[in-house]
């Protein structure tokens, strides 16, 4: 809310401010890519924020281990901080790794801002189907987004099965194998 309204006194559009904020308080780029289908903005909106996001974990990553240090955080607390305020995850793992004991405090953290993904685009969505919303029966109606998209869903369907500790240790091996060849299909 606070980086919405930033964005509009400072003349960005709103669409661009929704991306921005949701960059910011989620997930980095993942969370702009997932809002995008509801923020109504053009793709140098998208661009924008993707880069914006992503220069500033980028400087994250160099900048909070020093500013660490010279606050004297401890390796837990430098690691929660890092998880809160970092946006991409590989960010919070690059950033977190320059200390011993950082990193767990720090994707957990970050995991969490990661889970409020589902709530928030649901947010988001209801709110752009409602400005979608047509009163004029002789227009056709325009299209309306999904309340949750599939692969959030999916996410949480994954979380909550992982979580119930329904798969064996085996399965879960065979599992992250899969993960494996699938990321690397989707980077190439």
């Amino acid at each position: 809310t606070g980086t919405q309204w930033l964005g509009r006194r400072l003349g960005l559009s709103p669409g661009l401010s929704l991306l921005v904020a949701t960059g910011y308080s989620i997930c980095g780029a993942s969370a702009i890519a997932a809002a995008e289908p509801f923020a109504d903005a053009s793709d140098e909106d998208v661009a924008y924020a993707i880069g914006l996001v992503t220069i500033c974990g980028s400087l994250a990553i160099v900048v909070l281990p020093v500013l660490g240090s010279w606050l004297g955080l401890s390796s837990h607390d430098f690691g929660a901080w890092v998880g809160a305020s970092v946006h991409d995850v590989g960010q919070v793992v690059a950033a977190a790794s320059t200390r011993d004991g950082a990193v767990t405090a720090a994707v957990v953290v970050q995991l969490t801002r990661v889970v409020m993904l589902a709530p928030l685009l649901a947010f988001i969505a209801i709110r752009a189907r409602r400005r979608a919303t047509n009163v004029d029966p002789s227009v056709p109606a325009p299209v309306r987004p999904p309340v949750l998209p599939l692969f959030v869903a999916l996410f949480l369907v994954a979380v909550a099965v992982r979580s119930t500790g329904v798969l064996s240790v085996g399965q879960v091996a065979h599992l992250q194998q899969w993960e494996t060849v699938a990321i690397g299909m989707g980077l190439v």
